[in-house]
């Protein structure tokens, strides 16, 4: 079939130029003075000069072979292909193994807020559906994790200043947990599961880019951005249905907070309100016979920077997390056995429970406790429904946001310096290449 094809490529590219050669004969014949008649004599076209091997391979060539060699000529390349392998399917597999710099002004880290002399009077949010890939990319760069995908529902969103056109969060939606002690507490009952799996949304990731979440409280405004119809109705949307609760819980738990320590979401109302406590797994933090020596150690190969910023809240804990993550992307990029071996050795450590802040939102609704345990079926707008539209969630914050802002600014404590995480930050363990 294929030879079919060829020939009848030949023969389309052939017969146009016989038909014009032959056309070229008919031409009227021009007579001589004399009578007789005279045939121009048509001039030979040169013929093309045959390219030299030399031509696209010579001195100047970086060459990188393989299964088949690939010359750099000038910035152009050149694939030379042996005979023995010329007409074969071949699979090619391309891996992107990081991130590139790129020049100034077209690095991924340009995508982040980084005007930290904007005070937050001057600013303005809208929240923009990006895609995946995009947003992994630039949650990692921003907390050096990337987030697992869970079962169910999921958006991902991001925050960004309009007037600067830069991103200052993350946010990812997922499917809520399917039993919830504080949730039932707070309903007086266990939900009716079908109507509650259409109706309620979790926030699992409420990431701000940093300094912004430092300098102007960003993760009060990225929870209550959770928390707006602006997001609500991208739900709505891509779901087809009427969401009226939004779930999430600290990040810390009980031990914190038994040492005086709160949550983020603490004095948000009426957007999050707190709901009581809900148990959950974690990892005790490192005893002092070993944190100073892991911190040193991972400084020193940080550039003599440490990796938690020294202003930082819960910065031991911060530390500690990034000791882990830091091992698990060499460990998964080098070694993949010592990978698993790590990770059991994490789960396993981490079956310390504790008890977590659990908050929810009901956007505003006034009846959604009567939704989810079918009661009722149409919702019912609250007196401070309007409260939750995106402008008042901005002034809100704007009021909070200042008065931290201005109080940073007194002490001399801006940060000024885009905090992202890049492969020498995350990958600080190497190991021999197999050619090697």
């Amino acid at each position: 079939m294929k030879k079919l094809l060829l020939v009848a490529m030949i023969l389309c590219i052939a017969i146009p130029s016989s038909l014009s050669a032959q056309s070229g004969r008919v031409k009227k014949r021009k007579k001589s003075k004399k009578g007789k008649t005279v045939v121009p004599v048509q001039k030979p076209k040169p013929k093309k000069k045959t390219p030299k091997y030399s031509d696209f391979v010579n001195k100047t060539t970086k060459t990188d072979e393989g299964l088949f060699s690939v010359h750099e000529t000038k910035e152009k390349f050149y694939y030379e292909v042996p005979n023995d392998i010329l007409g074969k399917e071949m699979l090619l597999v391309t891996r992107l193994k990081d991130i590139p710099a790129g020049l100034p002004g077209m690095s991924i880290e340009d995508e982040l807020f980084q005007d930290f002399d904007m005070h937050p009077e001057d600013m303005d949010f809208e929240v923009v559906k990006v895609p995946g890939e995009v947003f992994d990319t630039l949650i990692e760069k921003t907390a050096s994790f990337s987030p697992d995908e869970n079962p169910g529902k999921t958006l991902k969103v991001v925050v960004k200043e309009k007037t600067t056109n830069t991103i200052v969060g993350f946010i990812r939606y997922g499917s809520p947990l399917i039993n919830s002690k504080p949730r039932n507490d707070s309903l007086g009952g266990v939900p009716d599961l079908d109507i509650f799996n259409k109706r309620a949304i979790m926030g699992f990731n409420i990431v701000p880019a940093q300094p912004f979440g430092f300098n102007c409280l960003g993760g009060k405004l990225l929870a209550a951005i959770c928390c707006s119809h602006a997001t609500r109705r991208m739900l709505n949307d891509k779901y087809d249905t009427e969401f009226c609760l939004f779930e999430t819980t600290s990040l810390y738990g009980s031990l914190k907070i038994a040492n005086g320590g709160a949550s983020m979401y603490d004095g948000m109302r009426p957007y999050l309100r707190f709901q009581g406590m809900t148990e959950s797994k974690f990892l005790l933090t490192l005893g002092e016979e070993i944190y100073p020596e892991l911190k040193n150690f991972f400084t020193e190969r940080n550039g003599g920077e440490e990796l938690i910023h020294k202003g930082a809240s819960s910065r031991k804990l911060k530390m500690q997390t990034k000791f882990i993550s830091i091992i698990k992307n060499s460990l998964k990029e080098h070694d993949l056995k010592g990978y698993k071996i790590f990770c059991d050795a994490i789960a396993k450590a981490s079956e310390v429970t504790t008890q977590k802040r659990f908050f929810a939102s009901t956007y505003g609704y006034s009846n959604t406790k009567e939704i989810l345990l079918g009661e009722e079926k149409v919702l019912t707008k609250g007196e401070n429904y309007d409260s939750f539209e995106l402008d008042n969630i901005v002034k809100w914050w704007k009021k909070k946001a200042t008065k931290r802002y201005n109080n940073i600014v007194a002490d001399g404590r801006v940060r000024k310096e885009l905090e992202v995480w890049n492969q020498d930050t995350c990958l600080l363990y190497t190991s021999p290449s197999p050619r090697d």
